[in-house]
């Protein structure tokens, strides 16, 4: 494959993506100045990007915000943290204020704060209109889901000067509201947008969830197929994973510290078992910073239970380090696959290359290295590269393992169905067309003299005929008859008949079809010809199928001792149509 090829995959890999990917995003003009807004206010939705305050309650109040003091202008999107160098025991309290004019009197209002770290109560005119996650003592964090309240119209002052207080508590790493579009609109188009948000990714979970069921049910009947194995739990762990970032949690009202350990041990999970499969896939040997990383994350699955909020992030910051670093490797070991032409190295490294980009973004967006993209949009890329990336990964290895089943099942030369794959479907289809009260006819077929076509025209004009015969027999029967090659130029036939008339016109026109198979060399002409024995299954028959089986090739046997280019059904002679041309 050619670079310039490479970079065609890639490319279209990259529009798919593009094609998958659709979240809204809204734009509403920026309003800089409380007075102003008085004036050019006249619709929804409301910004409230600028003009917060971040503020520190009074130390011995820890229920109520009526005292605050040091309040200092703060930008919003950014943690606290790195604004301000005095925080009073991880809690703050963000202030603004806005205006509502009277228009609006008539709507049902609400707002969107988006993503804060950690908890938060939040507040609209010295009344809770909302909280999610739970303060200090009993602490619980909810730092992975948005924030949508509802404002209720009895405490919005219309057309007067509104306060909202935001009091957030942080209990590790730096936090505040991450969000940079704060804004405020109608209930409805804010639940709307809610769902918009919540519904692809429920969609993608359920997906991957039905991709990692059918993998480990192939795991089941392929046990060699360990890339089958550790895929199918890859993506039961990235469903586990969205689920922790997904409403669903909070629906249920699920304990969200449980929730937030979940997703650092599903994540590790994804580590260890999504680059396993890689270096499986490609029978790659794993290097020592994989395996290094393999024995960290471990180690941090078993901690996690235990771990404080600061210990599991200082663990992490540990295990992204060796992801980077493994990434690194993981993208050398594609490339080696890539140039040595390894089987679908050029669509499986286009995928991960895709999905790895992603991911790396996600890692340095953690850390803070990159920042000013929508959350809304950032927060799905990786999803999104990951259900494109597995189905693609789902089609190649059904491929893949369609090929190891093909060559396992069908003879390579012909297309045929080898002997033994033969026997047992010819098992399973008898038992049903008995029951059904039809006959079975099973026949054996030889071609005559084909020892001499191979020793005085060459193998390959020998694999011409039997290339030809499996042409003329799968042209001949049905889509649901059976047809196999049993050995050498020996063929065998199973087809459910109505009748014993049906079946025997059934072999004359397999018979008189091969009788034209002609090779020319020289000019000498050779045809080809073959000699048929057949036993009927009638519904009423006890046998096994060995006893079929066995009873078949007696009939051709038997054909081939009284006249060979004959078909010979139950001991009787059947007219040839290729002998009487």
């Amino acid at each position: 494959m050619s670079i310039f090829s490479s970079f065609k995959i890639l490319f279209s890999s990259i529009i798919m993506m593009l094609f998958l990917l659709y979240v809204p995003v809204s734009f509403s003009t920026s309003i800089t100045e409380l007075e102003n807004k008085k004036d050019v206010v006249s619709k929804l939705p409301i910004s409230l990007n600028t003009n917060w305050q971040l503020c520190f309650p009074d130390e011995n109040s820890h229920e109520t915000i009526d005292v605050l003091h040091d309040c200092q202008p703060i930008l919003i999107g950014k943690s606290w943290e790195k604004q301000q160098s005095k925080i009073s025991d991880g809690r703050a309290v963000y202030r603004t204020h806005f205006f509502i004019p009277l228009a609006l009197k008539e709507k049902s209002l609400g707002i969107f704060l988006g993503q804060i770290r950690d908890a938060d109560k939040t507040y609209l005119n010295h009344q809770l209109i909302g909280q999610m996650g739970r303060f200090a003592p009993d602490f619980e964090k909810a730092n992975l889901y948005s924030r949508y309240y509802y404002l209720p119209s009895h405490l919005i002052y219309y057309g007067q000067d509104n306060e909202l207080v935001v009091d957030v508590y942080n209990d590790s790493r730096d936090g505040g509201l991450l969000e940079k579009n704060i804004r405020i609109d109608e209930w409805q188009a804010l639940v709307d947008q809610q769902v918009k948000q919540q519904l692809p990714i429920s969609i993608i979970m359920v997906v991957l969830a039905v991709i990692g069921f059918s993998q480990l049910v192939f795991y089941t009947f392929i046990p060699r197929g360990k890339d089958l194995l550790f895929f199918g739990i890859s993506a039961f762990c990235y469903t586990g994973y969205l689920f922790t970032y997904s409403i669903w949690p909070v629906f249920f009202n699920m304990n969200l510290n449980v929730i937030f350990r979940l997703n650092f041990i599903f994540f590790y999970l994804i580590v260890i078992f999504f680059t396993q499969f890689y270096f499986q896939f490609f029978r790659a040997r794993l290097p020592l910073i994989i395996k290094a990383l393999y024995i960290v994350a471990a180690i941090n699955i078993l901690l996690v239970p235990f771990q404080s909020f600061t210990s599991m992030y200082y663990w992490l910051d540990i295990n992204l380090l060796l992801v980077l670093m493994a990434i690194l490797v993981t993208v050398g070991m594609l490339w080696r696959a890539y140039k040595e032409r390894l089987p679908y190295a050029g669509w499986i490294s286009s995928g991960i290359a895709i999905h790895l980009l992603f991911s790396i973004y996600d890692i340095l967006q953690n850390f803070e290295v990159v920042s000013g993209f929508n959350f809304a949009i950032a927060s799905m890329l990786t999803p999104l590269s990951l259900l494109y990336l597995s189905f693609l990964i789902s089609i190649i290895l059904a491929h893949k393992h369609w090929q190891h089943y093909k060559g396992a099942t069908f003879d390579e030369l012909t297309g045929l169905l080898r002997r033994q794959s033969f026997i047992n479907r010819l098992e399973e289809e008898t038992a049903r067309i008995k029951r059904d009260g039809n006959l079975i006819f099973v026949a054996m077929l030889d071609l005559d003299k084909f020892k001499i076509i191979n020793d005085q025209l060459g193998h390959l004009a020998g694999d011409n005929v039997l290339v030809n015969v499996a042409k003329v027999l799968n042209r001949c029967t049905r889509s649901f008859d059976l047809v196999g090659r049993y050995g050498g130029d020996e063929f065998c036939i199973a087809m459910e008949v109505m009748s014993a008339e049906d079946g025997k016109k059934l072999l004359q026109r397999i018979q008189q079809s091969i009788s034209e198979i002609k090779l020319a060399v020289g000019q000498q002409s050779y045809y080809a010809q073959a000699t048929l024995g057949a036993v009927v299954i009638r519904p009423d028959t006890e046998v096994s199928l060995d006893g079929i089986l066995h009873e078949a090739d007696n009939q051709l046997i038997a054909a081939k001792h009284r006249e060979r280019g004959i078909i010979l059904i139950d001991d009787e002679l059947v007219a040839s149509l290729a002998n009487a041309s």
